[in-house]
């Protein structure tokens, strides 16, 4: 994985909401490296890079999301 840090930090800059399966993907397609999202998780963790780990869902408007004790 580090002779392909500078494409996978490329792949961050270009979008900064790339989660790990695409990056995953990209890696594949450009490198035939395949890699688990986890070993891409890892990675960028030892280099201080926070990253999504999949697309934003809107939230929920019509469930309660916590209970108060009465």
């Amino acid at each position: 994985m580090d002779a392909h840090e500078a494409f996978i930090l490329d792949l961050i800059d270009e979008r900064r909401d790339i989660t790990l399966a695409e990056m995953a993907q990209r890696l594949e397609a450009a490198h035939g490296l395949r890699v688990q999202q986890s070993t891409l998780w890892y990675f960028l963790d030892k280099r201080g890079q926070t990253f999504k780990k999949r697309r934003a869902t809107r939230p929920n408007r019509t469930g309660r999301t916590s209970t108060s004790a009465g």
